[in-house]
């Protein structure tokens, strides 16, 4: 099943909580074996707000330091690598958990260029509020639900969630060849996607865009999610403060080890969530 590297009972995104209901469910069947992919950020979120990167050379995303690695993402075909390699031996990937990620890790100033070299301009990082991004996925159309849960993730991604076990072989471990880098994955995106496409039409319609978000009224995700009869939890918990999924995201529970990235003095670190 897909499910999400954020799983547990206590987390505040509804969505993420029923993942995790689905996966205890999935696991009770009797004569059934289970195989997870627990995806964490998608290298598809950050188009999501592709017309201001392309049109006016902005990344605006309440991702927090533009410096500091906290993703290494998988591309949809990557994950989806994962699910047939399993569905087609599910007798070798029974009870398996995995994980898949990109090859490297990266911060979001390293996103930034790295879209901005696929679009052949300079793009530059915003780290904005999660209020704003909400404005934004509104004025682009989204449904209500998604960036209510959406803001969640972001506050996970600036609190390292992320960058856990990251990156991985998983990808290459079980397709036999090496994940999709990101400048693969937004060169792939820019070929395809008509807001890639630049142009004075399309930079002055993002500009209006802009100015509506802008002059959008702050939106009250908490509302929605009542409104939507979604269940708030009176002390929800953010993965780095649960001790239930720190143990079992451990490598000694079936997730891939961390990969040591060298540091200058030649030793290694081994990044892991923390508060």
């Amino acid at each position: 099943m897909l499910g999400q590297w954020l799983s547990d009972p206590d987390h505040p995104a509804v969505l993420t909580r029923e993942t995790w209901l689905n996966e205890e469910v999935l696991g009770l069947l009797p004569d059934t074996t289970v195989t997870v992919n627990n995806v964490g950020w998608f290298a598809a979120n950050y188009f999501m707000v592709l017309e201001p990167v392309a049109q006016l050379g902005v990344l605006p995303m309440p991702l927090g330091d533009g410096d500091v690695k906290k993703d290494a993402p998988p591309s949809n075909e990557d994950i989806a690598a994962v699910n047939v390699a399993a569905l087609t031996d599910p007798a070798a990937h029974a009870g398996k958990v995995y994980r898949p990620t990109g090859p490297k890790l990266l911060s979001p100033n390293e996103i930034a260029a790295i879209m901005g070299t696929a679009l052949g301009r300079r793009v530059k990082y915003q780290n904005i509020s999660e209020a704003m991004l909400l404005k934004a996925l509104k004025v682009q159309g989204f449904p209500e639900a998604m960036p209510t849960q959406l803001r969640l993730y972001a506050a996970e991604y600036r609190r390292g969630a992320f960058a856990v076990h990251a990156p991985n072989t998983v990808v290459s471990d079980l397709t036999g060849r090496r994940p999709d880098d990101f400048e693969a994955i937004a060169r792939r995106v820019v070929a395809t996607h008509p807001d890639a496409v630049r142009g004075v039409a399309k930079k002055l319609t993002a500009m209006r865009n802009f100015m509506k978000i802008l002059l959008t009224a702050k939106i009250d995700a908490d509302a929605i999610e009542r409104r939507r009869d979604h269940v708030l939890l009176k002390a929800p918990t953010f993965v780095a403060d649960s001790q239930g999924w720190r143990a079992g995201h451990d490598p000694d529970a079936g997730y891939m080890p961390d990969r040591p990235e060298p540091l200058a003095d030649g030793a290694s670190q081994v990044r892991s969530v923390t508060a």
